[in-house]
């Protein structure tokens, strides 16, 4: 057990001499605001280099800012060694020490850094070029060209933002104008992104985002964006229903809804369908779900020809149905029909469809003789019965 002890101790001091050997420790960070805009002067950074070469020295940097070094490796001499302790101090004071100790010059231009070796007659060792522009604009939605107020409008990639005032104009200050790029964003329309490349003018057209303002569902005899909807609400859309020879429309949801059971019981052809929302309810006498169609409350299934239903909701539970009162305490069907388009071009639409019914298979009978045979009363007549009533539809 000493032994072990012992090694785990040794590995670990050998793993904190190479660390040590190898680089820099980083011991805090610049804080979060944007720097292209800002001068190396203003941004402190706190960093401990412990006999770090230059290329790791420019990578911890690169690390915890959003700057770039660019450089000639022949001019990077990479036995220069680099073992200091900067405390909260500024980028500037950080990069005219590194020059002192090593005879190079920094040339800021944005976010890049140029390093090249200091010349005889330079006198600043670090220098800063920010080209910043100031780009203004408008605006408008495309549907009536109004003006758009409260659009955000930010430099991508970065928290450099501002809204459009009453008026839908807009100022803001670019760093970067060649590659940065503009996203405009508003609530109800589409995110537009736009390359600034030298523009001081762009004024922006939006597009309403009719997939976001159509998501509502419908509450009783109401509607409610879909987002806040809470209870038990299932909707099923025309191209949805079941297809066939269908003559009831309650066949258009049979399968469709998880706890709505439609059957037809016995064996009438022309008796209609039972309709079972979430089982019986003991509340009055009625177990069918109510009816609403196009807001009519206690309509009928049997009044609707199914190929004019666009659509049907179904309310399952307790507080989606509970603005109907006890009569919808078997749940409620919300019915809504095709509507005119108002396209202003004529138009007819033909829907068909043949079907044919017949018995799958006859219970098994005995002939008359057989039947006589068995003890049976000949009354004098012959009839299939099963013939008479049955035939192919």
């Amino acid at each position: 057990m000493k032994y072990i002890f012992t090694r785990i101790l040794m590995y670990s001091f050998y793993g904190i001499i190479l660390q040590i050997a190898c680089g820099s420790w980083v011991l805090a960070t610049i804080p979060g605001y944007a720097q292209e805009g800002t001068s190396a002067k203003d941004i402190p950074l706190t960093l401990q280099l412990d006999n770090a070469d230059l290329i790791t020295t420019f990578k911890q940097i690169e690390q915890i800012t959003d700057f770039n070094f660019v450089y000639n490796r022949k001019d990077i001499d990479l036995d220069v060694r680099l073992k200091s302790n900067y405390q909260n101090t500024s980028l500037y004071d950080i990069l005219v020490d590194i020059s002192r100790k090593t005879r190079l010059g920094f040339k800021r231009v944005n976010t890049n850094i140029n390093v090249k070796k200091l010349t005889d007659n330079q006198q600043d060792p670090v220098t800063e070029e920010l080209v910043v522009i100031t780009v203004t604009g408008r605006v408008t939605a495309f549907s009536d060209g109004s003006t758009l107020p409260g659009v955000n409008i930010l430099v991508k990639g970065t928290s450099t933002g501002t809204v459009t005032d009453v008026d839908g104009r807009y100022s803001i200050r670019v760093p970067n104008e060649n590659t940065d790029t503009l996203v405009y964003s508003s609530i109800g329309y589409l995110t537009q992104e736009v390359a600034v490349k030298g523009q001081t003018v762009i004024d922006i057209t939006l597009s309403e985002d009719i997939k976001s303002l159509s998501e509502v569902v419908v509450i009783g005899y109401g509607t409610a964006e879909k987002k806040e909807i809470t209870s038990s609400v299932a909707s099923v859309d025309s191209k949805d229903f079941n297809k066939g020879n269908v003559n009831d429309p309650a066949q258009l949801l049979q399968g469709k809804v998880a706890g709505l059971s439609i059957a037809k019981p016995g064996g009438d052809p022309n008796a209609g369908y039972n309709i079972r929302l979430r089982g019986l309810s003991t509340f009055g006498a009625n177990s069918q779900p109510l009816i609403v169609i196009d807001g009519v409350v206690g309509g009928s299934l049997q009044t609707v020809d199914p190929n004019d239903i666009a659509s049907v909701e179904v309310l399952k539970d307790a507080s989606a149905a509970a603005i109907y009162g006890t009569r919808g305490a078997s749940g409620v069907i919300i019915v809504t029909t095709k509507q005119g388009e108002g396209s202003g071009v004529a138009s007819i639409d033909y829907n068909g469809y043949a079907a044919v019914e017949e018995v799958a298979r006859f219970v098994p009978n005995s002939t008359p003789q057989q039947f006589v045979e068995a003890g049976g009363i000949d009354n004098g007549f012959e009839t299939d019965w099963l013939d008479l009533v049955t035939q192919k539809g």
